[in-house]
This record gives structure tokens, C-alpha cells and sequence, in this order.
């Protein structure tokens, strides 16, 4: 594999200019698969990715309580208006 720490030492080629699959190796290694990151990239990576996720659930999560807080306070609203006219409308008609 091309390692991060060797990739200046040699370069993976590929055996035909057009062909993205056909690659051979121009170093002492035997196969070019790709670059190894080391563990400590892969676990900071991992744990950036779920705290990303996590506060996104966290955001979406407030948004649909300040919507259902403004709904009620929509209902309470139109009940309010409609026990006030029909008040109203009682206090006229006696």
C-alpha cells in the first residue's frame, strides 16, 4: 500500500494513461491501493463526524419545539378571540 510517510519515496502509476484501474507499483511495494491514514486521523474523524450529527439533531430538535410553543400559542390565541366574542355577543343580546 502507498503509505503517507512513502509516497514521496516512489509514485503509483498507472500502466495506461486512460486506464483508471490499471495501476502498478513503481517502488518496492507490491500493490498501490490508496493511502493508510493512521489511527489517530481515523478516531478524530469518526468523533468530528458524530458531534457534527449530534449538534444537527440538537438544532432540528429546537426547531420543532419553538414550532409546537408557537402553535399553542396560536390555539390560545383563536380561543381567547372566540370566548371574547361570543361574550360579546352574549352581553348584546341581553
Amino acid at each position: 500500500m502507498c503509505r503517507a510517510d512513502n509516497l514521496t519515496t516512489f509514485m503509483c502509476r498507472k500502466s495506461k494513461f486512460w486506464s483508471v484501474n490499471l495501476l502498478e507499483p513503481s517502488g518496492p511495494l507490491q500493490a498501490c491501493n490508496g493511502i493508510d491514514l493512521p489511527l489517530v486521523v481515523v478516531v478524530v474523524v469518526v468523533v468530528v463526524v458524530v458531534v457534527v450529527v449530534v449538534m444537527v439533531m440538537v438544532v432540528v430538535l429546537v426547531l420543532v419545539v419553538i414550532v409546537v410553543v408557537v402553535m399553542l400559542v396560536v390555539i390560545v390565541v383563536v380561543v381567547m378571540v372566540v370566548v371574547v366574542v361570543l361574550v360579546v355577543v352574549v352581553v348584546v343580546l341581553v
